[in-house]
């Protein structure tokens, strides 16, 4: 078995320093197999679906796939050579693109992007684990009737909230992620991401996850 993460900078580490440990690195050390890390800085959730498929091959059956889910509005593009980019709020092209949505469409989506995932994992029959890192996760009808509560490490609580800190209204047009720093001990000072400390209690959650699963 081995470990292989998917997400945004909560799943890269960002802000970690060097030698300091993300929950991957603490996940596997616990299980003691060897792990893989795609999270990418500010990733959108269809751009981390592309990542998770360009993958595919090498995830094999019995492999622990986690995946850190932003409930946000960023969105994504294609760039050069089939590759997939993020666009922000604050990129030139995005008010443009965004002029006609409404949060339905992100939700949508990132409903559909989270049942794609799920069934891609069943297919492979490997094991998996999702967590949104900050806000309230909406999964819409008719995915919230597809998508069982128990693929979740805590459906109703966002990793923000699982490490003491305060949460904040999602889906917002008017910022692609957490408006202001997140305080808290688990938290890097003046930033929204966890710090090492931080990432231990979510590899301990992943870990008491994994083995009530099992």
């Amino acid at each position: 078995m081995k470990i292989v993460t998917f997400g945004d900078s909560w799943a890269a580490g960002h802000g970690l320093g060097i030698g300091e440990k993300n929950f991957t690195d603490n996940l596997s050390s616990h299980l003691k197999c060897q792990n893989k890390n795609f999270g990418q800085r500010g990733a959108s959730l269809g751009h981390i679906l592309h990542d998770f498929t360009k993958q595919i091959n090498h995830i094999k059956e019995g492999d622990l796939i986690i995946v850190i889910i932003p409930p946000d509005v960023r969105w994504y593009t294609e760039s050069s050579g089939r590759n997939f980019s993020t666009i922000f709020i604050r990129d030139k092209n995005y008010k443009n693109f965004i002029k006609d949505k409404s949060k339905y469409w992100f939700k949508y989506h990132h409903s559909l992007f989270i049942y794609t995932i799920y069934n891609i994992c069943k297919s492979i029959n490997c094991q998996f684990i999702f967590a949104h890192n900050y806000g309230s996760l909406d999964i819409i009808y008719p995915f919230s009737n597809l998508i069982p509560d128990n693929i979740f490490l805590n459906k109703s609580k966002s990793l923000t909230e699982l490490l003491g800190g305060v949460d904040y209204n999602n889906y917002n047009l008017n910022y692609d992620g957490p408006p202001g720093s997140i305080k808290g001990d688990n938290f890097i000072e003046g930033d929204t991401h966890p710090n090492e400390k931080g990432h231990e209690i979510i590899a301990d959650l992943l870990l008491e996850k994994y083995n009530e699963k099992l």
